[in-house]
């Protein structure tokens, strides 16, 4: 369980132009021709993009929203919006692979769940936890 989440915790994908032009192409369902850039537009507090922008030779894309990003730019479905592009140029400056490092695999809300389970697994309590994420948490029965 601990390697599971270990690789949820940092991550990479790396994707020749070609292949990044295909999976885009084949879920956006057109051609985006040439692949020229992926440019994050906005950030939330978190870190997480918000808002990119996919430059190719025939349309320039925006797309907005976690589960839309998550989707459009890889086979399966990134782990989360929280992640950096790293590009590899040609001697002429065309992009030749674009590689994204990127960070946990939820929404944002506040509790890791590589750490979780790693207090978890030390012996610690569901209330011990809750409370190292969220400061001033008071749990109590409602029912």
């Amino acid at each position: 369980m601990l390697n599971y989440m270990r690789n949820k915790f940092r991550w990479h994908v790396s994707y020749d132009r070609q292949e990044l032009e295909e999976i885009i192409s084949t879920k956006m369902d057109f051609d985006i021709g040439i692949l020229y850039d992926i440019i994050p537009v906005r950030r939330g507090i978190s870190g997480r993009i918000l808002e990119i922008e996919i430059l190719a030779s025939n349309k320039n894309i925006i797309l907005q929203g976690e589960d839309n990003i998550c989707k459009i730019l890889a086979n399966e479905r990134l782990s989360s919006t929280c992640f950096i592009i790293d590009r590899q140029f040609d001697e002429d400056g065309f992009p030749v692979s674009f590689t994204l490092y990127g960070a946990g695999s939820g929404h944002g809300v506040g509790l890791c769940q590589a750490g979780g389970i790693a207090m978890a697994l030390q012996g610690m309590s569901y209330d011990v936890i809750l409370a190292h994420y969220f400061k001033g948490l008071k749990v109590k029965k409602i029912y």
